[in-house]
């Protein structure tokens, strides 16, 4: 059985999505607004739950257009999400020990 703390719920996919889409209009100045590898760089933990998030939220921020769109009937593309064991990367571990603002909380 696998433990509901490492899958994404549908609210959960539901919210990285639109927060994909707020992210892409409150950033629209600074994003282009088709889906280019040389802009952005993704990457995560290795748990289902961190790799879900990430890709629901990039569906919500680049939709596909024009040669992107691969399926009509499916407005999707694959933007890669890079996994970075959280050993390789402290920015991806948690708790952060080394915060001097992690012991407020």
């Amino acid at each position: 059985m696998i433990s509901r703390l490492h899958t994404c719920r549908r609210i959960g996919m539901q919210q990285q999505y639109e927060l994909g889409q707020y992210i892409k209009k409150r950033y629209s100045n600074f994003l282009s607004h088709a889906y280019k590898r040389e802009e952005i760089l993704v990457l995560s933990s290795e748990t289902d739950r961190t790799i879900m998030s990430a890709q629901a939220n990039l569906a919500g921020m680049f939709p596909p257009t024009g040669e992107q769109i691969w399926n009509p009937d499916l407005l999707w593309q694959p933007i890669p999400v890079y996994v970075v064991p959280k050993a390789n990367n402290p920015k991806l571990r948690f708790p952060i020990f080394d915060c001097p603002r992690y012991k407020n909380f």
